[in-house]
C-alpha cells in the first residue's frame, strides 16, 4: 500500500511538474501573429460574423499618408498605403517610412464601409482637399472620405466599397506600406 501511495504521490507530482513546464514554455513564446499581421499573406477568412477587426503598425510621429496606391492580381484588388516621413522643411514628402504608424481597421461588411484610424500621421497628402479619394474604375472600392477632424497625431476615414466582399489587412514594412486585399465573397479559400 505505502508503495501505491509513494507511486500515486509521484505521478501527481511529475504531471504538475510537467505542466508547470509546459505553461512556462507557452508564455515565453513569441506571440503567433493572426492572418492580416503575417507579411506578404494572401490569406482570406470566411467570418459569419458581419464584421472584422483589424490592427498594427508601431509608434510613429510626423509621418504622412502621402501615397494610395490601388492594383489587381487575378480576382483581388490591392490597395496599398504608404506611409512616408514628414518634413517641415519641404511640402512634397519625399522620405518613405520604415514602418507605419499604428492602424486599426474595421471592416463592417453589412455597411461596405472599412473605418480605419491612424496614429502618428500628421498628414494625409493623398486625399483631396476635401479629404476624399475615388475609385471610378475599381470593381470594389468606391472612395476614401476623411470622417472626423484630426486629432494630434491622428486620422479617422472611411474606405467605401461599392459591394460585400472579402477582406484581408496586412502590412509590409522597408518602405511601409498597410496592404487591403478586396476580393469577391464566394472565392473564399478555405
Amino acid at each position: 500500500m505505502k508503495g501505491y501511495r509513494f507511486l500515486l504521490i509521484s505521478s501527481v507530482a511529475l504531471l504538475f511538474l510537467s505542466s508547470c513546464a509546459e505553461r512556462h514554455q507557452t508564455l515565453n513564446m513569441p506571440n503567433i501573429p493572426t492572418a492580416h499581421q503575417i507579411e506578404n499573406a494572401d490569406i482570406f477568412v470566411e467570418t459569419h460574423s458581419k464584421s472584422q477587426h483589424f490592427q498594427g503598425g508601431t509608434d510613429a510621429q510626423n509621418l504622412d499618408l502621402a501615397m494610395i496606391r490601388l492594383g489587381e492580381n487575378n480576382e483581388t484588388e490591392r490597395l496599398v498605403l504608404d506611409s512616408y516621413k514628414q518634413s517641415n522643411a519641404t511640402h512634397t514628402p519625399s522620405i518613405k517610412a520604415k514602418k507605419s504608424g499604428r492602424y486599426q481597421m474595421h471592416y463592417n461588411a453589412s455597411q461596405h464601409r472599412i473605418i480605419t484610424t491612424l496614429h502618428g500621421y500628421s498628414a494625409l497628402s493623398a486625399l483631396d482637399e476635401n479629404g476624399v479619394k475615388r475609385f471610378p474604375s475599381s470593381r470594389y472600392i468606391k472612395e476614401i472620405v476623411l470622417l472626423a477632424n484630426p486629432a494630434p497625431e491622428r486620422y479617422t476615414f472611411a474606405i467605401v466599397l461599392k459591394r460585400y466582399a472579402a477582406v484581408n489587412i496586412f502590412e509590409l514594412h522597408d518602405p511601409a506600406r498597410i496592404v487591403i486585399d478586396i476580393k469577391e465573397a464566394s472565392h473564399l479559400r478555405r
